[in-house]
């Protein structure tokens, strides 16, 4: 009986932190993104990184590419430890007072970074990678 409960324990923790419950659980307690601008789009500056969305948007001017991925909806990152994710440079802008900012991505976790701050868009993850 002792080994059952613990199976029991075991299975019940992994179902739990798998990311399909934890995707069924966000959409069940309606978890929401907030606009999180992590460039200027003021300033018109921005270049892809990353070859494919460079051919992607190839067409695209830097002022409409600025103006439409500097400001993202943002949600909170669960059940993934940051610290082991690798990041690849994709984007360059800048901020409002000119300086460099660089977005970064894991495009198998679907997270972001700008400027050292983690986060997760699935409208961005849709958009540069659907």
């Amino acid at each position: 009986m002792l080994v059952f409960a613990l199976v029991l324990v075991v299975a019940g923790r992994k179902f739990f932190t798998s990311a399909g419950f934890q995707k069924n659980a966000n959409d069940v307690f309606a978890v929401t993104a907030s606009p999180f601008q992590w460039c200027s789009f003021e300033r018109k500056i921005f270049v892809w990184k990353e070859s494919t969305l460079a051919s992607k948007f190839k067409n695209t001017p830097q002022d409409q590419l600025a103006k439409k991925f500097c400001l993202v909806q943002a949600e909170t990152i669960q059940g993934v430890d940051i610290k082991t994710v690798n990041w690849t440079p994709i984007a360059e802008s800048a901020d409002s007072e000119g300086q460099k900012v660089i977005l970064e991505w894991n495009k198998e976790k679907k997270l972001y970074r700008a400027d050292g701050l983690p986060f997760k868009s699935s409208s961005l993850s849709l958009e540069i990678n659907p």
